[in-house]
């Protein structure tokens, strides 16, 4: 049975659990004022005339008007007072006056794409936000056109400064079918660059470090409320022991956990790092469960170098074995649990100096000079799976 959970104006109406919700935090409204609410949540855009709130909501009873004038106006409370939201249309009935968006669920468009599309993580070719570097669009089209002839139709991004911002345009350019959109949350204009690119982004994804759990909500339902495109963050999945944990992970409409990278130290060899990730997929199942929504794991990966022990050979080595699970009959969790793949090019620019591993220079299915490694071909090979396939 779909989930009867609604998103609107940074609100979160579960009714299932019988809660309305803001910032994590549940707010006081029960019985009559939230089915009123529930009544006008379900029906976005549409003038419910008094006789049908009255119908839905209290069914054959014999009530007077003025208990719907009360309970239109607890629910008005509960929402901050905002009159706006709950419209009174004079001589008609009320209405929901805010754009209305509910969880993504297996079956979904947008699950079907997380489920159908090979993923790849992308930062540009000589982009450097050290020293201030952004890639010419022009170097941008030539990555695109790199994935795309290795097999790679869904692109993530991670910021949007600068030339950044162009590549949810240039990526459907050269084909790709899916785009999720990162932004920082501290990025000026950020709503307004999401409203610019939303026709070529599938799904957005902010940051969480800043500012607060709190502010971030706040600026996931904006972007939400202008873009009308399902919004996530990232988290670890064991992310739970951070207070801000449950506030951002109810406000988003399908969960994007990062599986971190047990690669960053010293070596672990590919049974190890199979066994890691499939008891992280088996978490994911569970996160899945619990917030009735889907789940797609960020930044599954494996270097080629930079520590002892790591070469192309075993990063190939990594993927095809665990391709072959993801894509088997066995595998459990065809509807709920995706994978998503990092990173699409070695990243120049994260040295120890800067403070990360030396594996992230070699972590991409691409060098920076944009031939394939080993791994890259099993795009068009091990990696690829159709909609057919399913």
């Amino acid at each position: 049975m779909p989930r009867r959970c609604y998103r609107f104006s940074g609100f979160m109406l579960d009714m299932d659990r019988g809660r309305l919700v803001r910032g994590g935090a549940s707010v006081p409204l029960e019985g009559v004022p939230l089915a009123v609410l529930h009544a006008l949540v379900s029906r976005p855009g549409r003038v419910l005339s008094k006789q049908e709130l009255l119908n839905r909501v209290w069914g054959t009873a014999a009530v007077e008007e003025s208990a719907l004038t009360t309970a239109i106006h607890k629910a008005r409370r509960a929402l901050g007072g905002e009159r706006g939201l709950i419209r009174t249309v004079h001589g008609q009935g009320y209405e929901l006056a805010a754009k209305v968006l509910a969880p993504v669920t297996a079956g979904d468009p947008l699950a079907e794409k997380l489920r159908a599309l090979h993923w790849i993580a992308y930062e540009p070719v000589g982009y450097d936000p050290v020293i201030g570097r952004y890639p010419s669009l022009s170097s941008i089209r030539e990555d695109m056109r790199v994935l795309r002839r290795g097999g790679l139709n869904g692109l993530i991004t991670f910021r949007a400064e600068g030339t950044l911002a162009e590549i949810p345009m240039l990526a459907r350019e050269a084909g790709f079918e899916g785009v999720i959109m990162g932004l920082r949350t501290d990025q000026e204009r950020l709503v307004s660059l999401a409203e610019t690119s939303a026709a070529n982004v599938d799904s957005f994804c902010l940051g969480h470090n800043e500012p607060p759990s709190a502010a971030v909500v706040d600026i996931m339902g904006a972007v939400r409320d202008a873009t009308n495109k399902p919004v996530t963050s990232t988290w670890y999945l064991d992310g739970s022991n951070d207070p801000a944990y449950e506030a951002i992970t109810s406000a988003c409409d399908w969960l994007f956990p990062d599986v971190g990278a047990p690669w960053r130290e010293r070596h672990h060899g590919v049974d190890r790092q199979i066994e890691d990730l499939e008891a992280k997929i088996h978490r994911a199942a569970a996160l899945a469960r619990a917030h009735d929504t889907v789940v797609m794991l960020k930044m599954v990966s494996f270097p080629s170098g930079g520590i002892a022990g790591y070469s192309a050979a075993e990063q190939l080595g990594f993927f095809s074995r665990l391709l072959g699970y993801y894509r088997s009959p066995g595998y459990p969790y065809r509807a709920s649990v995706f994978l998503s793949f990092f990173s699409a090019f070695d990243i120049e620019w994260k040295t120890r100096q800067a403070g990360y591993s030396p594996c992230e220079r070699h972590i991409g299915f691409y060098g920076l000079d944009r031939r394939p490694k080993e791994a890259a071909a099993s795009f068009s090979g091990t990696l690829v799976y159709s909609r057919r396939d399913h």
